[in-house]
């Protein structure tokens, strides 16, 4: 390779550094300079649809029609969310309105977005989620409430996409849809897709329902036993999460009981059972919650270390007991737990230190007690 030639390849090199650069810089100041003309292009349209709104009580079609296209690209999507969001703040009812009115553009979106890249799919149910399609509407259209459906059905390909961010993001926008059957089908779907699905995620995300929770509820119980442990797990954690005054709960506990019995159960089961029945105090479950303390073997220590933080919802002489007794538990974590639901029930543990003979559960009660008492001071403190 003679001279001319290595320094010809030296400045194509150098060119090339430089307009990567160039690009990069362009890049990363692009939604400085682009989203807000965006932003103010998307305010622009919305208030013709409000206006429209307030003087025909409808949109305006051509509008529309512009935003559908527009809101094809992910930048007008973000700027759309964020519009929506400040007015929204200004005056929620006709937001509300106007955004119902839309299921009409939305649904064409749904289509639209069935043949993007998966991280367009993202983009889109998160939006759907943070708008709230069907928040807060009075009116009872049959079309409109037709069109939330076609678009919770046409978000349930999603919840199978590879990627955990378009499954996530899209149970989210059915859940902020309002509709507890679409919820039910969206969980069947989940329930079946080899793609594993945290049951914290799921509980948690089902606690944003837009709907009515007392039919969620209905329908979940219903459908309870049909499902395999993940889902049972995050529907248990689900109701137990739920405020008291939401669902009377009632008619669960004595199935849950025999559940908890059950030698086929599956531990993960059981376990939230006795999480459940710890905020739910059901005193039939009471036998069974002191049978499941003191059976502390090495293949059943998580259910007796459970038991005992579950029991601090069930004091009693019997209770303190048992607590007492299983401070002696050759498990670590059932003698930490004992501990706490001991003092939690307000035992004298002074005075069982002074007495006991056992090194162990002393140990436990007095590393137990300087917590509380460190969280006292934390507390008092602040």
């Amino acid at each position: 390779m003679n001279i001319e030639t290595m320094v010809f390849v030296c400045i194509y090199i150098c060119v090339c550094i430089v307009a990567f650069d160039l690009l990069f810089v362009f890049k990363s100041h692009e939604s400085q300079w682009i989203m807000p003309k965006r932003i103010a292009t998307i305010r622009n349209l919305i208030h013709i649809q409000l206006l429209a709104l307030r003087v025909t009580q409808d949109i305006d079609y051509p509008t529309q029609r512009k935003l559908s296209r527009l809101l094809l690209k992910e930048s007008y999507i973000l700027a759309f969310m964020e519009v929506i969001t400040q007015l929204r703040e200004e005056n929620s009812q006709e937001i509300n309105r106007y955004l119902y009115k839309s299921t009409s553009l939305f649904l064409h979106l749904s289509y639209q977005y069935q043949h993007k890249p998966s991280e367009n799919k993202a983009y889109f149910a998160y939006a759907i989620s943070v708008l709230q399609l069907g928040k807060g509407h009075t009116e009872d259209h049959i079309a409109l409430a037709a069109n939330l459906h076609c678009i919770s059905k046409n978000l349930m390909s999603f919840i199978v996409n590879d990627s955990v961010f378009v499954r996530e993001n899209a149970f989210n926008a059915i859940l902020s849809l309002g509709k507890h059957k679409k919820v039910l089908e969206a969980l069947k779907i989940i329930d079946q897709t080899p793609a594993h699905q945290n049951e914290k995620l799921i509980c948690d995300d089902m606690l944003n329902f837009a709907g009515d929770s007392v039919d969620l509820s209905d329908s979940l119980w219903r459908e309870f036993y049909s499902f395999h442990t993940t889902i049972q797990v995050a529907i248990l954690n689900y109701f137990r999460l739920l405020p008291l005054y939401i669902v009377n709960q009632q008619a669960y506990y004595a199935p849950l009981l025999q559940t908890l019995k059950s030698p086929k159960a599956d531990k993960e089961v059981k376990l939230a059972i006795l999480r459940y029945f710890r905020k739910h105090h059901y005193q039939e479950a009471y036998e069974e919650l002191l049978s499941l303390l003191f059976h502390d073997s090495s293949h059943m220590w998580e259910l007796a270390a459970v038991a005992a933080t579950t029991l601090q919802a069930y004091p009693s002489e019997t209770t303190t007991k048992a607590l007492l007794h299983k401070m002696r538990s050759q498990n670590w974590y059932v003698r930490f737990n004992s501990a706490e639901s001991l003092l939690h029930l307000g035992i004298d543990y002074e005075a069982y230190i002074m007495k006991s003979e056992d090194k162990y559960a002393r140990e436990m009660l007095i590393y137990r007690s300087e917590i509380y008492k460190l969280k006292g001071k934390i507390k008092v403190m602040a």
